[in-house]
């Protein structure tokens, strides 16, 4: 498939209904295929040109897809632009340093923050005490808008990784990108790759997709299934498309 037609796929959330491309349109087949080729590539792999503003945008529209109950969005991206990154990288050095690190590794982390032609960070807002909404969901949110921004990023072209570490549990750096009761999930370095992606081992032998062969709990009585929270009948996936739910009072905009 093309990169016009890649690109079609994830610029196509951005788009209106007037000025919506049509041609060129890959074919279901064609972006299932694609995305199946996805794979991480490391900042040491990745050359410019970086995604433009205006293809980020698309892959946040992509990422805002993500299944979200009661609307909460619960996670932004932040562009570190290349006239911030020394500042970046300075708030990287602090971090190693009071790690108790010498001065090799304080310079290595001060060289991190230029890692990648483009580097964002993502930051989550899970909100405590939302009913109907656990903590759990809006995790699964924040998880599935990753993942849709990291296929958009792939579908135009580009290869892209996600890296942690303890620079993001720093509090120092976290104070630099997150408002109240915001967390730092992860850093995002993207840009063109310079060698193709490949599969990582599995390490796990248990099966992605089982069928269910049946209730693990006696499902008349009021047991309930460790870990789980109460429900009290609220079944939002049977309600019909569209419609509002009657035991959900509105959620003040994040």
């Amino acid at each position: 498939m093309s990169l016009a037609a890649t690109c079609a796929v994830a610029t196509a959330a951005a788009c209106t209904v007037e000025d919506r491309c049509v041609e060129p349109t890959p074919t279901a087949e064609d972006a299932l295929a694609y995305l199946g080729q996805r794979y991480s590539v490391g900042p040491k792999y990745l050359t410019l040109p970086a995604p433009s503003r205006a293809q980020l945008e698309a892959a946040v529209a992509l990422a805002l897809r993500s299944p979200d109950h009661r609307g909460l969005r619960p996670f932004r991206f932040m562009r570190v632009t290349d006239d911030q990154r020394d500042r970046l990288g300075g708030l990287f050095a602090a971090d190693a340093a009071r790690r108790g690190h010498g001065a090799t590794e304080v310079a290595r982390a001060r060289e991190r923050a230029h890692n990648g032609p483009a580097l964002l960070a993502m930051v989550a807002r899970v909100r405590a005490n939302v009913e109907y909404v656990p903590d759990h969901e809006q995790w699964v949110c924040v998880g599935g808008g990753l993942m849709n921004f990291l296929n958009a990023l792939h579908l135009m072209g580009f290869g892209a990784k996600v890296l942690s570490g303890a620079s993001v549990r720093d509090a120092a750096i976290q104070a630099a990108f997150c408002d109240a009761g915001e967390t730092l999930v992860a850093w995002i370095v993207t840009g063109r790759p310079s060698r193709r992606s490949h599969a990582k081992a599995i390490v796990s032998d248990v099966p992605a997709l089982s069928d269910w062969v049946g209730v693990r709990f006696d499902s008349a009585s009021t047991a309930e299934v460790p870990g789980m929270p109460r429900t009290s009948g609220h079944a939002s996936s049977l309600r019909r498309p569209g419609a509002k739910c009657p035991r959900c009072p509105p959620v003040a905009p994040p």
